[in-house]
């Protein structure tokens, strides 16, 4: 947090009025510290014509304040998590409206990051470790076991199977999410963590990044051309970010209080720093611009980059603030300049307006043996990094039909038990917003049923070309594959009847008639 030298009259924050029944939805967010000593922090929202209205949490919310110094913004579902390092340490607003749901004074400390983990509980960054918030209820927690005494905490990155998080001197913490313990630390100075499009998480630390694999937990150190600049001591929300669009990282360099003007970006896929990729306006002149706070964060839809510059220099060269977008390639898109104030911007947010869609699951699955379907291609996001999609299932019923799991490779296991129909649920966590599906399985275990004892012969089995089904009375015979999609079907007349399975490929198939469920073999 940077304080003005001037000794000037406390300067009003503009208010822009718009109706309070405004959704916020197309354009940014910009989280501010503003002025310490005159003014606790606010938030601007850049509408997509590029006009801005100031002030905009104030403006819905007349006579209500954030804290002191708010250096994070976190939208999670239908809620926007405002985290502020003294006073009103939590701000929690609707995230369309900003109408505000609760405020928290007292936190566990100071105020620095905030993470949803589940529909349910979220992760409170502070001075102090990290805190439990009930989600539904809106209320703060108890401290995770171990994560206090390392100094502030940072941000915090949620995959699959664990929270990661930042701790001044302690590590990274890697957090089991359910039962809230640390599982692991990893030793060394880090500065910031995200994950990439590939689902990796890294690590910033001053000459390095480090790749982690969200599963195995493996590491890889990566050295990087020149520093990543940041500041643990006045703790902002770092510039270390990636893309959800593009498998790349972006970062300034320089320290904190003396950023270099060029960003570099990092192509993950072929291991390649390009350290000049782009170079934020206002080089030429004397008091140059130089990117504050968080500095940088990348369009989650359009893939552009936003980021926050103030005037080089002290006193008033601080009233002067920009916002510039560029699109993925470093080509200024454009520049809006904000009215004068000592706004102090923190952080760009992007509104979460899309939910997750489904894509490729069945809503009937037919099996006889242990099957698994990869979830990570079934759903994405339009707004949201899609690797980093939740996925849990509950068993509605029939549970002793089938033993179902989800395993760390984000696959579901589905082990049939014993001939039966059982009923599931998947749902799907993108940020806060859930959907869900029904399946039903129906399962046939291994080995072959006696045709004769239902009143069907099915032979020859295993099967090349042709295949006979006799049968005491009319009815359809369906074929599915193992993965429980239905590769022919005919109707069956009483006495005997072929189908013809040239065209199906070698393996194992399941057939459904007579309300019974044999399993064939193609040759």
């Amino acid at each position: 947090m940077r304080k003005t030298l001037l000794s000037i009259v406390s300067i009003c924050a503009l208010h822009y009025s718009f109706a309070q029944t405004k959704e916020f939805n197309n354009g940014v967010f910009i989280v501010n510290e503003d002025w310490f000593g005159h003014s606790n922090g606010s938030v601007n929202f850049i509408n997509s014509d590029n006009t801005v209205d100031y002030n905009a949490y104030k403006t819905v919310n007349p006579g209500e304040e954030f804290g002191v110094t708010t250096q994070s913004g976190t939208i999670y579902g239908d809620k926007f998590y405002f985290v502020s390092k003294q006073g009103n340490r939590l701000v929690v607003a609707d995230a369309k409206t900003l109408t505000k749901e609760a405020s928290f004074t007292t936190i566990g400390g100071d105020g620095r990051s905030f993470l949803g983990v589940d529909s349910k509980t979220g992760y409170i960054g502070t001075s102090e470790g990290i805190y439990l918030f009930d989600i539904k209820n809106l209320q703060v927690g108890t401290l995770i076991e171990g994560t206090n005494k390392k100094g502030q905490i940072g941000n915090m990155v949620r995959t699959q199977n664990y929270v990661f998080a930042v701790s001044q001197s302690g590590g990274m913490l890697i957090i089991d999410p359910k039962s809230h313990k640390i599982k692991q630390t990893i030793l060394g100075s880090f500065n910031s963590v995200v994950q990439s499009k590939d689902g990796n998480v890294w690590a910033a630390q001053s000459n390095k990044i480090i790749k982690i694999n969200p599963v195995t937990l493996e590491t890889l150190e990566i050295t990087v051309p020149t520093n990543i600049s940041s500041d643990a001591s006045a703790w902002n929300a770092g510039n270390f970010c990636a893309s959800t669009k593009s498998n790349v990282l972006y970062f300034f360099t320089g320290s904190s209080w003396s950023r270099k003007p060029n960003l570099v970006k990092y192509d993950i896929d072929n291991n390649q720093f390009n350290e000049n990729f782009l170079t934020i306006p206002g080089q030429e002149n004397q008091y140059k611009q130089t990117a504050y706070g968080a500095g940088v964060r990348v369009d989650p839809v359009s893939d552009e980059l936003v980021i926050t510059t103030t005037e080089s220099g002290f006193g008033a060269h601080y009233e002067k603030n920009w916002v510039h977008r560029y699109d993925n390639q470093g080509n200024l898109v454009k520049t809006i300049q904000l009215n004068d104030y000592y706004w102090f911007q923190a952080l760009p947010v992007f509104p979460d307006v899309s939910a997750p869609q489904i894509n490729g699951l069945e809503a009937t699955y037919h099996i006889n043996s242990e099957t698994k379907i990869d979830l990570k291609d079934k759903v994405f996001d339009e707004d949201n990094l899609s690797s980093a999609i939740l996925k849990e299932l509950t068993i509605i019923e029939n549970e002793e039909v089938v033993d179902i799991s989800i395993n760390a490779e984000e696959e579901l296991i589905i082990k049939p038990l014993k001939n039966g129909t059982a009923t599931i649920n998947l749902s799907f966590n993108s940020n806060g917003k859930v959907v869900e599906q029904p399946i039903t399985i129906s399962t046939a275990v291994l080995g072959l049923i006696d045709a004769n004892k239902s009143g069907t012969n099915i032979y020859p089995n295993p099967v090349t070309n042709t295949l006979f089904i006799e049968t005491d009375k009319a009815d359809k015979a369906e074929i599915y594959n193992l993965a429980g999609l239905k590769v022919a079907e005919k109707v069956l007349q009483k006495g005997k009847n072929n189908i013809d399975v040239n065209n199906l490929s070698k393996g194992v198939y399941i057939i459904k008639t007579n309300n019974t469920t044999y399993k064939i073999i193609k040759k």
